[in-house]
Parts: structure tokens; C-alpha cells; sequence
């Protein structure tokens, strides 16, 4: 019970969620030790902070205005708390590492600066030389600690790269960094999608046979033929739950735009291939599925209006609902996993591609981006608080941005992963 009131009285000013509350401010430091457990303390500290400030919950301290001296340890009683409270530390993250033979012992501490309280604390292992890899799992428990609800850093962002004339996807993690190849540099694939538990990756091979789906792990390796129908097979996407159709319940189903009778229309199929139903039946293009969280809708764009807007389809009575009005050229959609939104990116009146946000009950639009060049093809993080996007800003060609869900706090994700585009987040993945 005293745990639980904890949360709650510090979770009422933490920002979760688009509120004007200013970010947390965080103080990040190691436990002073020498050598090679020095530089490997330094090295997680350095991925742990941009990975709490990406989030745009955290206000980072500058480490030159500490006070305390790098010898602090780590217990209640060791602590300068005035030391911290004199900066502005609401928090305080305390990191040690400690050898294990052929491994590190890496812990963490959260103190609450104000009440000098412990708030949450863990350990993990690595592998020595490893321990920036133990990030992901500290920014997560802070977040999780502090807001109620799970980082966004236990998964992995896929992307097409262009490297020359060609296209290859490629894999990075969430905070841009661990980048990896999944296809040569040789292919031309394109749209990339999740396969269930973030192992696999499904993309659209383009060749002068035609667009055709594929499978691969995310280490790269042997390609599977998915679907190679005649015309195009793109625009694939992996349902997050289970889905019933006619009757029959489905573990996991995939979405996709096939061209196979001469026009355009969604489809479900299984993750081997096997077309269970069509989903769309129109004169209209219809293309770019996005499953809703709960496998029981799908977002999709449709030019049966006139123009291309986005749509939702209800897969219990085939039901259409149109969700957008404004703009004459609206694509991508991406169904937030908190499943209340729908990302979109839309053509203005200066012809320009922004991104905007509708919601599925009320069909209030919301503007993301302005002013700062083409910004397209959104995805969630899994937790549902960032969005992952592609932008042309700055004038260096379509590089990946991340930004909060109500369109602040944009951060270039990573410079060196050169002319991305068509991000797609994966779900949690185990470790």
C-alpha cells in the first residue's frame, strides 16, 4: 500500500502525457572506479541519458554544475542530498558496476532527491565490453518506476536505407544506436514490417517481375517467398492480437494490398502466405493497412472519395467508416497501441506532407508537424507515447526523427543511419 501511494503522488508531476508540466529533472552518475570498469561505467551512463531526454519526459542535469564529488557512493547515508537539491535534481540515478569474471555486474539505484527516498532499484549482467546494452533495461524501469507505464526501449526500429540506386532494410535500435543489416545492399526492398516476437522482418522485393513480399530474419540470411502474386504484393503489416474471421480465430494475421485481379484490394493472409480472406472489394484503390491494437479493425487509405483519406474497416460486418475530411491527399496511417489515435501524414495547402493525428471516436485532427520540410510515414513506439517518422528537414534528405505523441520534442534519432525511410517500430521483444 505505501508503495503504491508512492507511485501515485510522484507519478501526478511526472509527464506521461502531453501535459504542460515541465520535465523531470534527472541527475545521471556512476560510482567512481578505476580502469576499464571506469570507461564501461562512463560508456552506460552516456547511452542512458540521451535515452531518458529522447523521451521528452526527463530534463538531464549538466554534470559540470554537480556538486558532489565523484567519490559518492551509492547508500542513503553517503549522499550529499543538498549537494543534489541545490541543482534542481528532483531524481537521482545512481549506476555501479561490478566484475563477475568474464561478466559485469551492472546496478542501479532511483532516489527521489526531495524525500531522499529509494524509489526503485535493479541489477543485470553483461558480457565485459557490453554494458551499454544494460540501457535499454534501466531507462525502461525509471520510466516504468515513475510514470506507471513501460518504456518504449525493449524493441527495435526497422527502415529502408538508400544506398546508392538500390534500397536494403536495415534495423537499429530504439534510440538509434546497434545499427544492422537485414538485406545486401544490392536488393531493392522496400516496407518493412514486424513479424510476431520481432525476430523476423516481412518487406516488398522489387524486381522486373514485380513487387513481391518476403520474409527474413533480422540477422539477414535466406529470404522466404511470402507472396508473389501477379501485380503487386506490398504494404504488408502483422496484426498485434489475435483476429477472428467468418468464424475462425487466428493467432496472428497478416494485412496486405495485392493487385492479383487487377485491382488493389486488402487482404488477410496468414504469416505463411496462405490468403484467408479478402478484405476490400471496391472499384477504389485501397492500400496501407494498420491493424487496431485489439485485431478487430483496420486502417487503411482508400481513394473511393474522390482522393486518397484514410479509413477504417470493421472485420465483423465489413463495415467502411470514412475518418478523414480535410486535405486532399492523406496516406500512412499507423494505429496507436493505446488505440484511441490513428498517424497519419497529409498533404497541405502548400503542398507539403506533415503528419497529423485523428481521433477514431471524436475525428478531431490534430496537427503534429509544421514548417520543417516533408515529414511522413509515422509508428508507435509499443507504449504509444513516441512516434517515429521520416522528414526531410534541414536539407540533408529523408533522415528518421523521433517526437512525443502530441507532436513536441522532436530529436533526430540518429544521423549515421543515412537516407532512411519507412519506419516501423516493433512491438516489445523479449530479451
Amino acid at each position: 500500500m505505501i508503495l503504491a501511494l508512492s507511485l501515485s503522488l510522484l507519478a501526478s508531476d511526472f509527464e506521461v502525457s502531453g501535459a504542460t508540466v515541465a520535465a523531470y529533472p534527472i541527475a545521471v552518475t556512476e560510482v567512481a572506479a578505476a580502469g576499464a570498469a571506469g570507461l564501461a561505467s562512463a560508456a552506460l551512463r552516456q547511452r542512458v541519458e540521451p535515452m531518458l531526454e529522447m523521451t521528452g519526459m526527463f530534463r538531464l542535469l549538466d554534470r559540470a554544475s554537480f556538486l558532489a564529488p565523484a567519490s559518492e557512493g551509492d547508500q542513503i547515508g553517503e549522499i550529499n542530498w543538498n549537494g543534489w537539491k541545490q541543482v534542481g535534481a528532483r531524481g537521482l540515478l545512481k549506476l555501479r558496476l561490478k566484475s563477475a569474471a568474464e561478466q559485469t555486474v551492472i546496478m542501479w539505484r532511483l532516489f527521489d532527491a526531495g524525500t531522499q527516498n529509494l524509489l526503485t532499484e535493479g541489477q543485470t549482467k553483461t558480457l565485459k565490453g557490453k554494458e551499454p546494452l544494460a540501457a535499454e533495461k534501466i531507462a525502461d524501469a525509471i520510466i516504468l518506476r515513475l510514470s506507471g507505464e513501460p518504456g518504449p526501449f525493449a524493441s527495435r526500429i526497422a527502415f529502408a536505407r538508400r544506398e546508392g540506386r538500390n534500397t536494403s532494410i536495415w534495423t537499429t535500435a530504439s534510440d538509434g544506436s546497434s545499427l544492422q543489416r537485414v538485406t545486401d545492399r544490392e536488393s531493392l526492398s522496400i516496407l518493412p514490417a514486424w513479424g510476431a516476437g520481432g525476430q523476423s522482418l516481412y518487406f516488398t522485393h522489387l524486381t522486373d517481375q514485380g513487387q513481391h513480399l518476403y520474409l527474413s530474419g533480422i540477422a539477414g540470411g535466406p529470404w522466404k517467398g511470402i507472396a508473389r502474386h501477379p501485380g503487386s504484393n506490398a504494404g504488408a503489416a502483422m496484426s498485434r492480437s489475435p483476429v477472428t474471421l467468418k468464424g475462425t480465430t487466428y493467432k496472428r494475421l497478416l494485412a496486405i494490398a495485392l493487385s492479383k485481379d487487377g485491382n488493389t484490394e486488402l487482404y488477410a493472409l496468414t504469416p505463411g502466405g496462405k490468403i484467408v480472406a479478402r478484405l476490400t472489394d471496391h472499384w477504389a484503390i485501397d492500400c496501407s493497412p494498420s491493424w487496431s491494437p485489439d485485431g478487430k479493425s483496420i486502417a487503411f487509405v482508400s481513394n473511393r472519395g474522390g482522393s486518397p483519406q484514410i479509413y477504417a474497416l470493421t472485420l465483423a460486418d465489413r463495415s467502411v467508416r470514412r475518418l478523414t475530411f480535410k486535405g486532399n491527399y492523406n496516406q500512412t496511417p499507423a494505429w496507436s497501441p493505446r488505440g484511441e489515435l490513428i498517424a497519419f501524414s497529409g498533404r497541405d495547402e502548400r503542398n507539403v506532407f506533415d503528419l497529423f493525428t485523428v481521433n477514431i471516436k471524436t475525428l478531431e485532427i490534430k496537427r503534429l508537424t509544421q514548417a520543417q520540410g516533408h515529414n511522413q510515414e509515422p509508428s508507435w513506439a509499443p507504449n504509444g507515447r513516441l512516434i517515429v517518422f521520416s522528414s526531410s528537414r534541414n536539407g540533408k534528405g529523408s533522415r528518421l526523427y523521433v517526437m512525443r505523441e502530441d507532436g513536441r520534442h522532436h530529436r533526430l534519432l540518429n544521423p549515421k543511419l543515412g537516407a532512411a525511410s519507412t519506419p516501423r517500430w516493433s512491438g516489445f521483444i523479449q530479451r
